[in-house]
């Protein structure tokens, strides 16, 4: 079957799907939160990424504003994406600072701010020429050019197909310079829809921002997003602080034995904003190396709804500092899971300094070892601090399934070695893990505990039982209608659940993640099913189009199912076949 047919069968499938909706839509964030309303493409200003839930498959009679006026133009409608979806709009002159909106059959959305400012826009195409004007029509060549050209408030959009992969000033394939302001920040986003590569295996660093090398410097309110960054040690280093981090794929496949720090890592930096990114595919770095690491005396960090998996270093997510614990945290809306060690290690944080919360997220098959080189910690969630706070880490609203499989005496669901307060979580042990490794320390109420024996008796208010998931095997933590998790909570500040369904819906908050909705139409959380390419939780179109991408050469082959050594057609078949109903994904010869 050549590519046109392989286009046309791809084409008759997807006309045969609809996603339903029955929710009111629910945005999450966006990839920026302010830039001009004119310039660019058409002269209708920038585009916006809407992260969010319930917009539904096709737009129909849906709407956006942004401060009550209606958006030029709509280019892409609930894609899927992670475990939910977004929206790409362009402002238009009618959109004002004030709130952006999203209205569907289903109701009206929440609102987030957005501002409406001065700033030029500029464009990175193939074909395009670095001493071209860099706009919609005649674009610039490459990232660089783009990225050493503008100024505060500029936004660069890059297009599909142009890629990075070289090394750009010594440090990384994009060392981001130029200092922008809270006000007027810079951009590096990809044009709606477009794929581009930043960095590869072979350079250290991908995306790079940096205040203390020689000849790197500033790079300061940056919003970088819809990227894939690669790196050897690093994909992402962010090393300057105020960092808005969006929607990109960050892997760092062949990181060297031995090495330390993370994937994404930040370093002596604070007031970073790591939203809605997937973080995977890491090498066996060892017991130093993470996913995703937040060290050196960092501070207020926003880190949520991020996907991070098959981790083969150690950690998920590390915080770990050297002399300052860290403080204002909020780690939420998270899914990790297929992760050596812990998948959230707080390792010095202090609650004493500022809040740290930890809720909403999903951690499954977390600790599942061997040892990466050393002992480690093998734990849902492990905190710790190098002092002696007495505030307490506040965790609430969390499910944890299938924690510490490695065994041994630093592996449970839960390591709390400073003071901790649970409220509304959910612990699911099989196969006899612990609950907690440590503990003496932890207070709070109305935790669901099962798989081995009961909750301890310092917490109040413990439930024993089998929370009733709709599927431990697919996994779908999502609770069926006679769970004993439903309306056995108390009020906390998970206001939502992961997927946006307003707490609560019946007479008291529910355990876990998810908020209980007869027929709310939410997708689940991702899945480790092969043929779910994008880790929606189900096989739907966008894994047939991520699957036709590699079969025609134009992304990276990383679902090769059959084995053969290529993505090919019977590849994009059994991706296919996995998206009709009752599908099954078909792997191996």
């Amino acid at each position: 079957m050549n590519s046109k047919a392989i286009l046309g069968v791809a084409l008759i499938w997807s006309a045969t799907l609809a996603l339903g909706q029955s929710v009111p839509p629910r945005i999450f964030f966006t990839d920026i939160t302010s830039g001009p309303n004119t310039g660019g493409e058409n002269g209708n200003g920038a585009f916006v990424t809407i992260y969010g839930d319930n917009f539904g498959s096709a737009q129909g009679s849906s709407t956006v504003t942004v401060g009550g006026g209606a958006v030029a133009s709509v280019r892409i409608w609930g894609s899927s994406y992670l475990w939910y979806q977004k929206i790409v709009v362009q402002l238009g002159s009618s959109a004002l600072s004030g709130n952006i909106v999203v209205t569907t059959a289903a109701g009206t959305s929440n609102g987030v701010p957005f501002t409406v400012r001065s700033g030029k826009i500029y464009f990175v195409a193939t074909g395009g020429s670095d001493s071209a004007a860099g706009s919609f029509t005649a674009p610039w060549a490459t990232i660089p050019k783009c990225k050493n050209t503008i100024a505060q408030g500029d936004i660069c959009y890059v297009r599909d197909g142009v890629n990075q992969t070289s090394v750009d000033n010594g440090y990384g394939a994009i060392t981001l310079g130029t200092t922008g302001t809270a006000s007027m920040p810079l951009a590096l986003l990809t044009y709606p829809g477009a794929k581009s590569t930043i960095g590869s295996n072979n350079t250290q660093r991908g995306l790079m921002s940096c205040s203390n090398l020689s000849g790197c410097s500033n790079g300061t309110y940056w919003v970088v997003g819809g990227f894939n960054l690669v790196g050897q040690t690093w994909a992402a280093d962010l090393q300057t602080s105020n960092m808005r981090l969006v929607g990109n794929n960050l892997q760092c496949p062949n990181v060297g034995a031995g090495t330390s720090e993370g994937c994404l890592q930040t370093e002596s930096s604070s007031f970073e904003t790591i939203l809605g990114n997937e973080v995977m595919n890491i090498g066996a770095g060892g017991k130093l190396y993470h996913a995703a690491y937040f060290g050196a005396d960092g501070h207020d960090f926003d880190i949520g709804w991020n996907s991070v998996h098959d981790v083969l270093g150690c950690r998920g997510m590390q915080w770990f500092n050297s002399s300052i614990d860290s403080y204002n945290i909020n780690v939420h809306d998270n899914l990790l899971y297929n992760i050596r060690c812990d998948a959230i290690n707080l390792a010095s944080v202090n609650a004493s300094s500022g809040y740290v919360n930890v809720y909403n997220n999903v951690v499954y098959h977390a600790g599942i070892g061997p040892d990466p080189g050393d002992l480690a910690n093998y734990a849902c969630i492990n905190i710790n601090a190098a002092g002696n706070p007495s505030a307490a880490v506040q965790v609430f609203n969390n499910t944890m399934y299938d924690c510490g499989a490695r065994g041994g005496s630093t592996a449970a669901l839960m390591s709390p070695a400073v003071p901790a307060k649970l409220v509304d979580n959910i612990f699911y042990s099989i196969s006899g893990e612990p609950y907690f490794e440590g503990g003496a320390q932890i207070s709070g109420s109305n935790n669901l505990f099962y798989g081995n024996s009961s909750g301890p008796s310092s917490l109040t208010g413990n439930i024993n039982s089998n929370p009733l998931f709709v599927s431990t095997s697919t996994p779908d933590f999502h609770l069926q209608s006679t769970s004993p998790a439903i309306d056995a909570g108390i009020a906390t500040a998970a206001s939502t659940d992961r997927e946006g369904v307003i707490r609560p819906q019946g007479s008291a908050f529910d355990l876990g993640s998810y908020e209980y909705f007869k027929g709310s139409g939410s997708t689940p959380p991702p899945t480790t099913n092969a043929c779910d390419l994008d880790g929606s939780g189900t096989v739907t179109q966008a894994d047939v189009n991520l699957m036709l991408a590699q079969a025609l050469g134009q992304a990276p082959c990383t679902a090769d199912l059959d084995g053969n050594g290529k993505c090919d057609v019977v590849d994009v078949q059994r991706v296919i076949n996995a998206s009709l109903p009752n599908g099954t994904c078909r792997t191996g010869q």
